[in-house]
């Protein structure tokens, strides 16, 4: 009930992952933050810019945000003039990039679609599941998705799930 009654309250909310393992990456449907190795930060001072988020908005969103941290291995796409990560971990039978553009592009005829451009950004996290073929799940966040598939089926066959998953942003 409070949800519901509240759901377009504004907020302030400030999360500090200060403590995750420097090796983790984090993407979150606010934003990215590198593993700290990675990007060679000082290990035994994390910058606020690294690993502190700061959002205001609708409740809703912040309650049905993503949040994910761990050995994602993380990259950039774009959607037309917009940008997207894509946080993925696991091996595949195919290349990383060519998932960030598979659905980079997957989500652009999706937005094409509905003639809509205005969005921060996208984060989409691919995750395997234990079978080798025929499974796969996704939900849709506040700015991002979450999409698992069996650790040997091809890209694109994940696609469809992924243009059903962009139609939830409407």
């Amino acid at each position: 009930l409070w949800l519901t009654k509240y759901k377009d309250a504004r907020v302030t909310v400030n999360f500090d992952w200060e403590q995750l393992p420097p090796a983790w990456a984090l993407a979150t449907s606010f934003g990215v933050a590198e593993p700290l190795q990675a990007n060679r930060s000082n290990q035994k001072k994390h910058t606020l810019a690294q690993r502190c988020q700061s959002r205001t908005g609708p409740w809703a969103d912040i309650n049905q945000a993503l949040f994910a941290a761990g050995d994602f291995r993380l990259h950039p796409f774009k959607i037309g003039r917009r940008s997207g990560v894509l946080a993925v971990r696991g091996a595949w039978t195919f290349s990383d990039e060519q998932a960030a553009d598979q659905i980079g592009n997957t989500i652009q005829i999706v937005r094409q679609f509905w003639r809509e451009d205005d969005f921060p950004y996208a984060l989409v996290t691919l995750q395997p599941f234990d079978q080798d073929h025929g499974s796969s799940d996704g939900t849709a966040f506040t700015n991002a998705f979450w999409m698992y598939v069996s650790r040997k089926d091809s890209i694109t066959g994940l696609l469809p799930l992924l243009a059903h998953e962009s139609f939830h942003a409407w």
